[in-house]
């Protein structure tokens, strides 16, 4: 039997789940809307689902940059394109035509990044936008 509790976890914060490594599901109409499985991992929504955040989001930092609404440590994928950050183009791996290497070390005489041209491993990868 799987136990529900609703309470505070302590003086400050309040508390609803389970007190085992079960699934925990939100549901209203008879829908999942937020699942949380027993190791942690968390679905949100299904793909008829409207998923509205307000405010700053972070992936992968404590505290997003209050400059920018989305805030990622790490590469990302944008329109099914790879964005990465390097010094170079890359020299192994797989990657397809339009992903994009932004340069961490720009400077004057440098580009801006690079970008593939041919899908390949590594592809053929092209420097844009000459810092003047």
């Amino acid at each position: 039997m799987i136990e529900v509790s609703l309470g505070t976890k302590d003086s400050v914060k309040g508390f609803v789940g389970t007190h085992q490594n079960v699934g925990f599901d939100i549901v209203t109409g008879d829908t999942t809307r937020i699942s949380i499985a027993g190791n942690g991992n968390i679905e949100i929504g299904n793909p008829q689902t409207k998923v509205t955040m307000h405010g700053n989001v972070g992936i992968n930092v404590s505290n997003p940059d209050n400059r920018v609404d989305l805030h990622v440590n790490g590469a990302i994928r944008f329109n099914d394109t790879l964005h990465l950050r390097g010094t170079e183009s890359p020299k192994g791996g797989a990657y397809n035509k339009g992903d994009i290497v932004w340069n961490s070390e720009p400077d004057t005489g440098r580009p801006i990044g690079w970008v593939c041209t041919k899908d390949g491993a590594p592809g053929i990868w092209k420097s844009f936008g000459l810092v003047n």
